[in-house]
């Protein structure tokens, strides 16, 4: 069964070059990133979820012009698949702070729409 979460972490991991998952592993690398999602709507055979990538690192500056970078990059996560039928474009960026880790913590989100019919 096609997920679109798996879709989102591949797509994120590939563009970022760190670790994406779900929650922080548990060995808190100085970068990596984690894919939630967030909300959205769902009616049979179309899914509208609202997904964050939020990035963890150890810059704040760094980290604002990645999750920048990132969302620039939001057009090729159409081509990730071909149930992938749009992508909003128009991202919000926010900054999240620092937290007890160290990490300070960049999140992207956005809407996709796509079709579920298997």
């Amino acid at each position: 069964m096609w997920s679109s979460m798996a879709t989102v972490i591949s797509w994120a991991e590939e563009a970022l070059g760190v670790r994406v998952g779900t929650y922080p592993p548990k060995d808190l690398p100085t970068d990596f990133a984690i894919v939630q999602r967030v909300g959205g709507t769902m009616s049979y055979p179309h899914d509208n979820p609202r997904y964050a990538v939020q990035l963890w690192t150890d810059s704040d500056e760094g980290g604002e012009q990645v999750i920048m970078a990132l969302a620039r990059l939001l057009p090729n996560l159409a081509a990730a698949h071909g149930r992938i039928n749009a992508v909003d474009m128009d991202p919000e960026v926010t900054q999240l702070g620092r937290f007890d880790t160290g990490h300070f913590v960049w999140q992207l989100s956005f809407q996709l729409n796509v079709n579920i019919k298997d």
